[in-house]
C-alpha cells in the first residue's frame, strides 16, 4: 500500500514508466491512480529537460480534500475511506418569504388577468396573448 505522498515522491525522482514497472502495471494505469489520489506530475519531456537543468520547479502536492482517497493498493485492498466529521447543527424551519402586493412591480401589476385570458398558439408552446393587452400596454407606454 502506499500513500499519496509517497507516490508523489516517486513520481517527480523517476520517469512513470519506471514506477509503473516498480508496481507491474502499465504508464497510463500509474497515470490513473495519480488522477485519483490527486497528485500532480511532471509535464511531457520534464525528464529531457532536467537532464539540461531546464526543467520546471515540481508542482507542490495540494492538500487532501475531505473525502480524497489517500491511500493506493495494488492488489486494489483500500482502507475504508475516511468520512469528514462535520459540526452538526440545529435545524432551523424554512424561511418562505413573500412579497406584499404592493412591492409588485407596476409593470407585473395586473398581468395575471391578461395572461388567464389567453389562447393557445397553434403548437401548444407559447400563449398568444389578446389585442386587449396589446392596447392596455402601449397605453401605458405612450402616457
Amino acid at each position: 500500500m502506499i500513500s499519496r505522498e509517497e507516490l508523489y515522491q516517486l513520481v517527480w525522482s523517476k520517469p512513470m514508466t519506471k514506477v509503473a514497472e516498480q508496481f507491474g502495471v502499465s504508464g497510463s494505469y500509474m497515470t490513473r491512480v495519480c488522477t485519483m489520489l490527486n497528485v500532480p506530475r511532471p509535464g511531457v519531456g520534464y525528464w529531457a529537460k532536467l537532464a539540461f537543468d531546464k526543467a520546471p520547479p515540481p508542482i507542490p502536492l495540494p492538500e487532501a480534500r475531505p473525502g480524497d482517497t489517500l491511500f493506493w493498493s495494488q492488489d486494489g485492498q483500500l482502507p475504508p475511506p475516511q468520512k469528514p466529521q462535520a459540526p452538526r447543527r440545529a435545524r432551523k424551519k424554512p424561511v418562505h418569504a413573500t412579497a406584499p402586493k404592493e412591492a409588485t412591480h407596476e409593470m407585473i401589476r395586473g398581468a395575471k388577468a391578461h395572461f388567464e385570458h389567453t389562447r393557445s398558439s397553434y403548437d401548444r408552446l407559447y400563449l398568444k396573448l389578446t389585442s386587449a393587452f396589446w392596447s392596455i400596454s402601449s397605453a401605458r407606454r405612450h402616457a
